[in-house]
């Protein structure tokens, strides 16, 4: 459960929700009730939680692929509630930084500073320490707070590798501070008035806390290892990032027919080291194209079977390149993503001599081109 940490410093209001949703068995067989929801409002509840998972579902097949606010914590916020001007506080986790297939979601949940002392009334808490029904069913009781609000950035695999493997090196904690940044000024923007904000840390908790107490100084800023355990409104926040990625997954299986789904098997965890995943790698490694989408193939794991089984491409010259050199452009698939290959080794006394006149040769057709005329020596 979550620590004590953030107590009553905040105050409190009353108020826990009206209807809640009851959360499965636990493992010892024992009905878990939901702090928050009346034993009578059980069935209203289960109501609330299946419309909730019909919605994600429906809106995770719209934004998988995609980077953006997730159209489901959108269409929540269609006004600003009443309590937008009061002092309010953000939670920001991610969920699906380490996983080798599916999108990276990165979750804000905000709520007034005052009633943070409520989320206690409840089993908001770390994703990792929930069972898959618990988190879907928490997520609706969220749908039903009228303190509570939730953002997602949904970050696509494809998106994920492009940036890793493009020239300029974005890496993936890069990545997931833009991430967050954009989460809070997506809030403040909207017109909430933003005073504290909690971020479980990626890299360096004190040069992260720095970096955002510098780019928002009016916001008192807190980064921590593990913050999901620590303050419930990051819990909030881990929740709805985790299943909006579970719902992603699935919308991404959903997509297809069993006839046009080539990548068939069990996907596993997703992360490099689960058996199941690695196997489904293997499986579905295509000899040309490698991957679909839905694989991070800047994650080593891919990487390293695309160059043992996917054939090796080559890239012709390009077309002002008078050299014509055959051997010029040739490379395997990592190397057309940006990796840098051994260059031949000319003979001596030929590389300076050979650029300057290739050099020359382009110049001079570059302005025969716009039909520039030299004076004097020419070139």
């Amino acid at each position: 459960m979550s620590s004590d940490s953030e107590t009553d410093e905040a105050g409190g209001l009353g108020g826990a929700p009206s209807a809640a949703p009851a959360a499965k068995a636990t493992g010892k067989g024992k009905a878990k009730k939901l702090k928050g929801a009346p034993a009578s409002d059980a069935a209203l509840a289960a109501q609330a939680a299946t419309r909730g998972n019909a919605a994600l579902r429906s809106a995770a097949r719209a934004a998988y692929l995609l980077r953006g606010v997730h159209p489901m914590a959108a269409a929540d916020k269609a006004a600003l509630p009443p309590w937008h001007s009061a002092p309010c506080c953000i939670g920001i986790d991610e969920a699906g930084r380490g996983p080798v297939l599916g999108p990276m979601t990165y979750g804000a949940a905000w709520c007034p500073v005052a009633r943070r002392v409520d989320l206690k009334k409840t089993d908001i808490n770390d994703s990792k320490q929930l069972s898959g029904d618990q988190r879907e069913r928490l997520l609706a009781l969220m749908h039903t707070l009228d303190y509570v609000r939730y953002e997602i950035d949904v970050i696509s695999a494809a998106d994920i590798s492009a940036r890793m493997l493009q020239r300029n090196k974005y890496s993936l904690n890069a990545l997931s501070h833009d991430s967050a940044i954009a989460l809070v000024r997506s809030i403040i923007g909207q017109g909430y008035n933003v005073t504290e904000l909690y971020v479980d840390t990626v890299g360096d908790p004190e040069r992260y806390e720095a970096r955002l107490s510098q780019l928002f100084p009016g916001v008192q800023c807190v980064v921590r290892k593990k913050a999901d355990a620590i303050y419930r409104i990051v819990g909030a926040a881990s929740i709805a990032a985790k299943v909006v990625r579970d719902h992603c997954v699935e919308a991404w299986r959903s997509c297809f027919t069993p006839a046009e789904l080539l990548w068939a098997g069990e996907l596993g965890s997703g992360y490099p080291g689960d058996d199941r995943t690695k196997e489904w790698l293997s499986k579905n490694c295509e000899d040309v194209f490698g991957f679909p989408s839905f694989v991070r193939f800047s994650w080593s794991t891919a990487s390293k079977m695309m160059a043992e089984r996917c054939v090796q491409t080559t890239y012709g010259p390009d077309s002002d390149d008078e050299d014509g050199d055959p051997l010029k452009g040739t490379g395997g698939i990592m190397r057309f993503m940006g990796a840098k290959a051994p260059a031949k080794a000319p003979a001596d006394g030929e590389p300076c001599a050979k650029r300057s006149k290739v050099k020359q040769r382009r110049t001079a057709k570059w302005l025969r081109d716009r039909k520039i005329e030299l004076g004097g020596g020419g070139l």
